[in-house]
């Protein structure tokens, strides 16, 4: 019976040991989860941030196109505009000189 005893209580003492061994495993791994987890927390963040930085990137490179197409488009009216008015302003000369010649011969 003595025998029987100290058995169980052998057996309880090494139950004992191997449940706190395996606690303490339990809070090495928890730790080591809980590390991994905040390394990984910002890789998780970034994950979710491409896509919309890639959306904020692909809208800025539309407008740049339209503001591109936008630039080409105004600097064909401007020399259409600029080619205008030279043309104006040589009809004027020729006009001004008309009369320059008129005044001159009434002159004379």
């Amino acid at each position: 019976m003595e025998a029987a005893n100290a058995k169980k209580e052998c057996l309880a003492a090494t139950a004992e040991a191997k449940k706190a061994e395996l606690e303490s495993k339990k809070n090495e791994l928890v730790e080591e989860a809980n590390a991994k987890k905040q390394e990984l927390e910002p890789m998780l963040r970034r994950r979710s941030w491409l896509p919309q930085q890639r959306r904020r990137i692909s809208a800025a490179e539309a407008k740049k196109e339209e503001l591109e197409s936008n630039k080409d488009e105004l600097t064909e009216a401007a020399n259409a505009k600029k080619e205008e008015l030279a043309s104006v302003a040589e009809a004027k000369k020729e006009e001004l000189e008309c009369k320059k010649d008129e005044l001159m011969e009434a002159a004379n």
